[in-house]
């Protein structure tokens, strides 16, 4: 799928990766953060060496980094304030470094002169438990994070962090955390409320903490995806075919003499509502054929659009080479289902849709 054009999002969505380098998410790559402290030069790894404030800094967050409670630093040849410059490199640490902000409390310091250096003392006390820092997730491109956000909805985690490099305030995080949804038919249950949080305020590299709310008890929505599933699997044994256009053929001739058209619920239905409970609106019709194509192993996306001036939900297929539209709904609601793969030309009129966001659709 095309990547969607990013709209002003801050003040709802808190995600989670490192910071660094271009002016857009580009690459698809993510993983999960650790943090390896060099070994100190004089052969004693828990006391780290300094010689400049840059270098204090440094120092500081590799402390936060370890998950360190209380680090020794030992200051060299230095000729500024070492106290004032010390304070200030841990405020530094603590309000704009993102691990610093996301997980720090406040820090404590002390230091005393030993003949040719300073030795500074710093305690750390953190607000965040060790099981949540390590499981913060760097990421670098959209649909890195949109694959993040996606395994968090497919197992109804309450929240995910990630922490992000070339983090913009224009980045719609809510836009793809609504792709994730679309792309997990099978634990689209109800489109998750979502409240964010970014450390820091500011700057191109973030910690996002996202933290989600579902419209039912997770063992609940657990149960339900395996019910789901195990129906979506017997589905799929009796409409595959001997090649990919007739498989999805198949599949969307079995869901219309399955499910009958419910009228629209402003895409509040789902494939469980489809394939389980066999009535269901545009939304929970194209997402019971993205579930079953998925099984098959068709590429197949939920088209999230309008049609005649209402919101309306179908499906883009490729098979054989071949992207289309496929319209499930409009054939069950008109009680004529006829299997076609339209290419764009064909769907203009009476469908709009947010063409730069899908793949692209030509006649053969």
């Amino acid at each position: 799928m095309k990547r969607r054009r990013m709209f002003p999002l801050f003040l709802c969505f808190a995600l989670l990766l490192p910071l660094a380098g271009c002016s857009t998410l580009l690459e698809r790559e993510y993983r999960v953060e650790t943090v390896h402290s060099e070994q100190n030069p004089a052969g004693n790894d828990s006391i780290l060496r300094a010689d400049s404030y840059e270098s204090m800094v440094f120092a500081i967050r590799q402390l936060v980094g370890d998950g360190a409670e209380h680090g020794v630093i030992r200051l060299y040849n230095y000729t500024g304030n070492v106290g004032t410059d010390l304070a200030a490199a841990c405020l530094e640490v603590k309000q704009k470094d993102p691990l610093g902000a996301y997980a720090v409390d406040y820090m404590t310091h002390t230091f005393t002169r030993i003949v040719s250096y300073f030795e500074l003392d710093v305690t750390i006390v953190y607000r965040r438990t060790p099981e949540q820092i390590r499981s913060i997730v760097s990421a670098t491109g959209s649909r890195a994070v949109e694959e993040v956000l996606q395994t968090a909805l497919s197992q109804f985690s309450p929240s995910a962090t990630l922490r992000l490099s070339y983090f913009k305030e224009d980045e719609d995080l809510r836009g793809l955390l609504e792709d994730a949804y679309f792309a997990s038919p099978d634990a689209a249950f109800g489109m998750p409320g979502c409240s964010i949080a970014l450390y820091p305020d500011s700057g191109s590299e973030r910690i996002v903490e996202l933290n989600l709310t579902y419209p039912d008890g997770r063992q609940t929505l657990l149960d339900q995806k395996t019910r789901l599933n195990a129906s979506a699997n017997r589905l799929k044994a009796e409409s595959t075919a001997d090649t990919p256009k007739k498989t999805a053929a198949a599949i969307y001739s079995l869901l219309a003499r399955q499910i009958s058209y419910a009228g629209e619920r402003q895409g509040k239905d789902t494939a469980f509502d489809g394939i389980l409970n066999r009535k269901a609106g545009s939304c929970g019709i194209a997402l019971s054929y993205k579930l079953l194509c998925d099984k098959a192993g068709l590429p197949c996306t939920v088209v999230r659009g309008a049609r005649n001036g209402r919101p309306w939900y179908w499906n883009i297929v490729r098979a054989d080479g071949v992207s289309g539209h496929v319209d499930l709904a409009a054939g069950i609601s008109s009680g004529a289902p006829r299997f076609r793969l339209s290419p764009d030309r064909d769907m203009e009129g009476a469908y709009s849709w947010a063409r730069q966001n899908y793949p692209v659709c030509k006649a053969v």
